[in-house]
């Protein structure tokens, strides 16, 4: 990979493309990725990136396999590119790099790992088995030196250093000692699994808290002057944004306030805090699952395999296995389906009545779009979706919201959906181009 400059990049929308294999945008850049690969000889990788514009905003390409990526979707200069070794072992370094405006690039960073996800605005890196982390620019502002972090949160993060866990601000500067155990969110010392939640630091009512584990294994609060909050008497706690706590004692979950008040009696098997930020929280006992409102009220009843908050509606599954949504008074608003995805941002679910027999549905049961796609199909995306057939000889069409097919391609994999109303369809020359259908 080098310095590419090609006139025709700069205008992409009245090129052609060849070899396509995927294409999307998801609030970012267009990203189109070409595999030139022919039988019997070596791999072409090329990937594209544009703005709505169509105006290429970088390009990397390769004679080995390699992937690229958009690593944050408000910065059109930032992005992680990896070449694989000769033999196409995927065991070369990745690079963060910054595209130029004739396209050229300059390698910032070679790194082991990078997190995906923007988190306070910062990217946690690894380099030589160490953490540390670069700024939504790629400009490195604490060097990678910890043995493993928790990302950072309202300007936080938690670290860990000779064994122990403390917690320092974005001028590395050591706000809580290196005396913790474990921090919230890591299920196990050696192999942590860290989750786009808090991971630090939390606003919790105007007050910034962290749980920890310390001596014992047991979990407790602290704040910012690493004062107790809590006692460390729990076995997990799990800390949100609202006023409520979830906490698991003697084997048993129940909620709690930042008062040590017990707001749901400590009775079920797990709890999830997460309703899609809506004020419920699922609750588990005896393998069911039902809903709690922050109001201190069981809705629904623990009578449910999974359960699925989003703001108008609830998607359920029975317990013969089979799929319906709810409303918020424990009605049935559907009949009984095989699946249901719900796609909140359309006001759609793709739901199905059988793995080869699937369509979309609104919030209130009613069908929109035939039950002739299969479960494969993809959501919607700036008012369109791609609806596979379950025969992949049939291809796929291109649907609105309405249900309208605005467009038929004879292979599943012949059309993309890139948002804002456009599709790359290929053509009968076998060329990607691009069209506009709403």
């Amino acid at each position: 990979m080098g310095k590419i400059i090609q006139k025709m990049l700069k205008k992409m929308k009245m090129i052609k493309f060849k070899n396509v294999e995927m294409a999307s945008n998801i609030n970012g850049l267009i990203s189109i990725f070409c595999d030139h690969e022919k039988r019997g000889s070596e791999y072409y990788h090329e990937y594209f990136f544009l703005n709505n514009d169509f105006e290429v905003k970088a390009h990397f390409a390769s004679t080995g396999v390699m992937r690229a990526e958009q690593l944050w979707e408000q910065n059109e200069t930032l992005f992680e590119i990896n070449e694989s070794l000769p033999d196409n072992n995927w065991d070369g370094k990745d690079l963060i790099v910054r595209v130029n405006p004739d396209l050229s690039y300059d390698v910032l960073h070679e790194i082991e790992w990078i997190e995906y996800g923007i988190q306070d605005g910062t990217f946690a890196i690894k380099k030589n088995g160490l953490w540390g982390f670069i700024d939504a620019d790629g400009v490195e502002f604490i060097k990678p030196q910890y043995n493993d972090y928790c990302a950072f949160e309202n300007g936080f993060a938690c670290v860990k250093q000779n064994g122990k866990w403390g917690f320092i601000n974005k001028n590395n500067e050591i706000v809580i000692p290196f005396e913790y155990d474990m921090p919230d969110f890591c299920c196990d010392e050696e192999n942590p699994v860290k989750y786009n939640s808090s991971s630090s630091f939390v606003n919790h009512n105007g007050s910034l808290l962290a749980t920890v584990a310390k001596k014992g294994e047991k979990w407790g609060i602290i704040e910012l002057n690493n004062n107790v909050v809590l006692p460390f008497k729990y076995d997990w706690l799990l800390l949100g944004t609202g006023r409520y706590i979830g906490a698991k004692l003697n084997h048993k979950w129940g909620v709690i306030d930042i008062n040590d008040n017990v707001i749901v009696p400590f009775i079920y098997d797990e709890i999830e805090m997460d309703g899609n930020g809506l004020p419920y929280l699922t609750v588990k006992k005896d393998g069911l699952k039902g809903l709690f409102s922050y109001e201190n009220e069981l809705i629904i009843p623990c009578e449910y395999k999974q359960l699925e908050p989003y703001h108008n509606t609830i998607c359920a599954q029975k317990q013969n296995s089979k799929y319906v949504l709810l409303s918020y008074a424990n009605r049935e608003l559907t009949k009984e389906y095989y699946c249901i995805s719900p796609y909140p941002e359309s006001g759609l679910c793709l739901a199905g009545e059988d793995r080869k027999h699937c369509g979309y549905i609104n919030e209130q049961g009613k069908v929109v779009v035939p039950f002739r796609y299969s479960e494969h199909s993809l959501r919607f995306h700036g008012g369109l979706a791609v609806a596979n057939y379950y025969d992949y000889k049939k291809g796929a069409d291109v649907i609105n919201t309405q249900g309208e097919i605005l467009y038929h391609a004879k292979m599943c994999n012949d059309v993309f959906n890139i948002g804002n109303g456009y599709i790359l369809a290929e053509n009968n020359n076998n060329e990607f181009e691009f069209k506009k259908l709403i």
